[in-house]
Formats: C-alpha cells, sequence, structure tokens
C-alpha cells in the first residue's frame, strides 16, 4: 500500500464535494493509502482548514483523519530546514 504526505494545500482543494481532485480524500475514507503525519502537521491542518472554513468544519476534518486507520503518526527525529520562504512547511 502506498504511503503520502499530504501538504495542507492538497487537502484544502480535496475536500470540496464538486472538486477535481474530491477522489483521493474518497480514496483515503476507503482506505486506498496510508497517510502519514506528524503532530506538526495535524497542527498546521486545523490551523490553515480554520482559517478559509469552519473551525467547527476543521475539527471534523482533523478527526475524521485521525480516527481514520489508515493514518500512521510520525515523530520526526530530524528536521532538515530546507524550506527558507515558509518555515511551517519544514
Amino acid at each position: 500500500m502506498r504511503h503520502i504526505v499530504l501538504d495542507t494545500n492538497c487537502l484544502l482543494r480535496m475536500i470540496p464535494r464538486h472538486s477535481q481532485y474530491r477522489p483521493t480524500w474518497e480514496a483515503f475514507l476507503n482506505g486506498k493509502y496510508i497517510l502519514c503525519v506528524s503532530n506538526e502537521i495535524i497542527n498546521e491542518y486545523t490551523e490553515i482548514l480554520s482559517e478559509k472554513v469552519s473551525s467547527t468544519f476543521a475539527d471534523n476534518i482533523v478527526r475524521a483523519i485521525l480516527r481514520n486507520p489508515n493514518v500512521r503518526l510520525y515523530d520526526p527525529q530530524y528536521h532538515f530546514y530546507l524550506i527558507t520562504q515558509d518555515p511551517d512547511d519544514n
């Protein structure tokens, strides 16, 4: 099974029901791939989603992610700090 890390911008584009990227979100919900996240990624999902949609909707999305059995939580031991324009993306 494939393992992916999902950028927040990609997540934002996958959620709307009529998005051309919606099948990717549905594939995740249906267990077609493993979503790899860290606490930092989950915090960023929550923060950015809350800015774009209601905090309730953002919480529901994050809960759906965390409750899915195809999620793997990782604790990175090393950060490369390669992205200088947006340190949150490191």
